[in-house]
């Protein structure tokens, strides 16, 4: 028996002429490829004809430096590409290479690879292989060979199969930047008398990664200005604390407005942006750095230290790092393993991390010092003895001002052991500032290694509790009455209604805590607590500010900000009393989100040369993010060659302005609630409150008060969230909960959940609202079932005069399984054959749940009609 079909038909007649197309590539996200690899030389240059030449490589292997020159050819926006040894054709081997050897030359993101046979000939760029990587501008070139390849939004490298291609670019608009011509020459060979296989490589940019603790995104400037005053100034009207240097990295950069934690607490979330890895996958659910309990991060796992090292980076930590049970001890103390950090299973191993001796565990203790021997040693200014191993255990002074200053302007303190003492963030970004020097002035260099690049990371641990900070800050901000948070109560909230609002409020994160009622709590003195511990946090917040301003300056007159990337993120959020709550470990949006703003330093120069950054300027990413991420992101970024399976996702395509409008798949954070997350929603699953759900509108709703997870129009929502979260406990069965599992498989249950919801008779068959459009076709194409006026969105557009048709209709995203649709087309209604086949299809995401899609088709008929048709199961 045939299954039942019901259709929804659209006629139209139409006049077609027949047409050709152009494929194009168009330039969008550039992306450097890249200098000469270590060891050769480029020389030359002119805007109009520029020849390179390459010496210093052993091309053949013959123990002989091998010399060539490479040309480029520039007239009227056209390059070309030849190749030139001074005979017209590299002679090796005959003008071929053998089996093993390869060559590969990139430019301008164009890169071919010729091997195992293949000449390389002065006719131009001909490869067995070819390979093409977008970049940032509004230019356009074709690609000539035996195929013709589109770029499409989702794509970052394109790539022609086959062999005996060519390459030539046309079409550019304006001046050809020599920035452009950036090669990539590596030779390669598995023949006993060939050079080894180089290590992992990339394009020579230093890299400093700055990350605070528990920082409340609404304390930096930048984020304020993506939110409305209400949400921005939380506190009460006007109390903010500006940030103008972390605001020039954004104003100049790159701002994330959807990134999270993997989990909002340190150690795991710490674990995932080293590694690129979920917590639980490696053994880190929570925070621990108890000897024994292995919950630590293990030597066998590969960090971005690692890769980067192998790629020839200097690579280096100055801060806290939360990962280890086991640290190098500088004086006999209980706990002393403190400084220096290693993996419990392996004290020989430093995670990659080759300047590490001002890198600590963890902690948050406000002063440090240097002691005999050029030891780091924290200052301990309490009268309580904090068994951390550091030499000032049994000195329990207090800190003292001592009126001097050093050479950056910043207050030197005494302990009664020295006199060098700083507070915390002064003192760790001097130790990064002077690890900058002492690698600009060879410092780290030895008679095998000389390094080009860096790699380092600035990690300090406020703005996390203690609440306190030197002066001026800790007087900076006293002034302001801070209020009780915007989100303190929510009046949604009915304690009588056991489904206020909407649901049990599950006792694992979204009641009260004590913390919260601690500081906003009057009590006698008739003021909030919060008062003086806000102030300091705002102080904090400046502190870092300011010094991250002092850094920048360094760069700069150390001649390497032109060459470095900057990126400031932290581990996790501080929700500071919002929801009657504090610090983190919630699906708060405050707790879970997380900043992160990357620049590339050439932006920030007070003369701007650099017209083609690595990372765009002025660029907001709203896509969700993760800081399972960052590992990938950051490696493609720099292009290293080989890039270790995370599981993240490689973010940089996302700067390139059309594509990170499409993009848009969840990500999932887990921590007994689990989320799922895009640019605009947040789903929550909560096994320890009965597998209650939340949806949570944060466009509609950014204070987090109304749970729509029952209110019909989100149904869509609700199913794409809740398959983020299937996908994601597919791949990671170590975080499945059979609660959970029940639960999602209820979000995705489709359209009987729909039907439940409006109120609907679930028969395939019914019509509510009695307008003759069945409520399935209701559903699937995503009109109200319960509004006889409301329509379902479909019409036929042209391209221009002489164009193929373009049918287009809005569909519910995803896809409910058992009511695939199809859209068909006829040139006669009469016959009853109907046609599957359309030619380029386009889809954009533009309503919550649906999409509307675009099927063009390619025909030249007197008549067209188009039906959408539903299949009943």
């Amino acid at each position: 028996m045939m299954k039942p079909t019901c259709y929804f038909i659209f006629v139209m007649c139409l006049a077609l002429n027949a047409g050709a197309v152009l494929l194009d590539f168009t330039q969008v996200g550039y992306t450097n490829i890249g200098l000469i690899s270590s060891g050769s030389v480029v020389a030359g240059g002119s805007d109009t004809s520029t020849v390179y030449t390459v010496s210093g490589l052993d091309v053949d292997g013959d123990g002989t430096n091998d010399s060539f020159s490479i040309q480029i050819e520039i007239s009227s926006g056209n390059g070309a590409i030849s190749w030139d040894a001074g005979g017209g054709e590299y002679d090796h081997n005959g003008g071929a290479f053998s089996a093993g050897e390869e060559i590969t030359l990139s430019l301008m993101g164009i890169s071919g690879t010729a091997s195992g046979g293949g000449a390389i000939t002065n006719g131009g760029f001909g490869f067995d292989d070819l390979k093409v990587k977008r970049f940032q501008s509004g230019d356009t070139y074709s690609v000539y060979g035996d195929q013709t390849v589109l770029f499409t939004n989702a794509d970052n490298n394109a790539e022609l199969n086959g062999t005996d291609h060519s390459v030539t670019m046309t079409g550019v608009s304006g001046t050809w930047n020599l920035e452009y011509y950036n090669f990539t020459i590596n030779v390669a060979s598995d023949g006993p008398s060939q050079p080894p296989v180089p290590p992992p490589t990339a394009n020579g940019k230093n890299l400093i990664w700055i990350i605070t603790d528990e920082h409340n995104l609404r304390t930096l400037g930048c984020y304020r200005d993506t939110m409305t005053q209400e949400m921005a100034e939380m506190w009460g009207d006007g109390f903010v604390v500006e940030t103008p240097h972390l605001d020039s990295m954004a104003d100049n950069g790159t701002l994330f407005t959807r990134m999270h934690a993997s989990r909002a607490v340190c150690t795991p979330s710490r674990a995932s942006m080293f590694s690129g890895q979920y917590p639980l996958a490696l053994g880190i659910p929570n925070n621990s750095n108890t000897i024994g309990d292995g919950k630590y991060l293990h030597a066998d796992v590969t960090t971005i230290f690692d890769v980067l090292k192998s790629a020839g980076y200097l690579t280096g930590y100055v801060g806290k790092w939360h990962l280890s049970e086991g640290g190098k001890v500088f004086e006999e103390a209980a706990g002393g393993k403190w400084w220096e950090p290693y993996p419990e299973d392996d004290p020989n191993d430093t995670y990659g991390i080759m300047a590490n001796k001002f890198m600590f565990n963890g902690g948050h203790d406000k002063w440090y010092g240097i002691v005999e021997g050029g030891l780091p040693a924290t200052a301990n200014g309490t009268n309580v003895a904090t068994a951390n191993g550091d030499p000032y255990l049994a000195n329990n002074n207090t800190i003292a001002v001592t009126g001097a200053t050093d050479a950056w302007g910043q207050p030197l303190y005494t302990d009664g052991i020295t006199t060098n003492v700083k507070f915390a963030t002064d003192w760790l970004t001097d130790r990064t500032i002077d690890f900058v020097s002492d690698f600009n002035s060879g410092a780290y260099n030895t008679v095998s290694n000389t390094f080009g690049s860096f790699f380092h990371v600035l990690s300090i641990p406020d703005p996390h509790t203690a609440d306190s900070v030197r002066e001026p800050y800790a007087s900076m901000y006293t002034h302001m009455d801070f209020q009780l948070p915007r989100t303190w109560n929510n009046p949604n909230y009915n304690p009588a209604d056991p489904y206020s609002p909407y649901l049990d409020n599950p006792d694992s994160w979204m009641v009260a805590d004590d913390k919260a009622e601690d500081l906003y709590n009057p009590g006698a003195s008739g003021s909030y607590t919060i008062q003086d511990g806000i102030a300091q946090y705002f102080g904090m917040v400046k502190c870092i500010d300011d010094n991250i301003g002092r850094l920048i300056q360094h760069l700069d007159d150390e001649g390497l900000l032109q060459d470095t990337i900057l990126m400031f993120s932290a581990d996790h959020g501080d929700l500071f009393g919002e929801h009657q709550r504090v610090n983190k470990g919630t699906p708060w949006d405050m707790s879970m989100r997380i900043p992160c703003i990357i620049v590339d330093g050439s932006q920030l120069l007070s003369a701007v040369t650099n017209n083609y950054p690595l990372v765009p300027r002025g660029m907001i990413v709203e896509q969700s993010g993760n800081n399972t991420d960052w590992m990938e992101t950051f490696l493609s970024l720099l292009d290293v060659s080989r890039i270790p399976e995370t599981h993240g996702r490689d973010l940089t395509s996302l700067f390139a302005p059309a594509a990170s409008k499409e993009r848009n798949e969840p990500t999932v954070q887990s921590q007994g609630w689990m989320a799922s997350t895009d640019s605009r929603y947040k789903l929550v699953l909560d096994a320890a409150a009965n597998n209650a759900s939340w949806l949570f509108d944060l466009e509609r709703d950014p204070k987090e008060f109304t749970n729509y997870i029952d209110h019909a129009q989100y149904e869509g929502v609700v199913r794409k969230l809740a398959q983020g979260i299937k996908d994601y406990m597919d791949a990671h069965p170590e975080d499945v909960d059979p609660d959970r599992i029940t639960e999602y498989n209820r979000l995705l249950s489709g359209w009987t959940r729909y039907a439940e919801v409006y109120g609907l008779n679930p028969d395939q068959r019914g019509d509510e609202d009695e307008d003759g459009i069945l409520d399935l076709n209701e559903y699937i194409f995503g009109s109200d079932p319960t509004n006889g006026n409301s329509v379902i969105e479909t019409g036929i557009e042209f391209n221009g005069p002489n164009s193929w048709p373009g049918f287009t209709h809005r569909a519910r995203h995803p896809v409910d399984p058992a009511y695939p649709y199809r859209a068909e087309w006829s040139t006669n209604l009469v016959s009853g054959v109907w046609n599957t086949n359309f030619g380029a299809i386009a889809e954009q995401y533009d309503e919550p749940g649906f999409i509307t899609v675009e099927r063009t088709l390619e025909r030249e008929d007197d008549a067209l009609y188009f039906r959408l048709a539903v299949p009943l199961p």
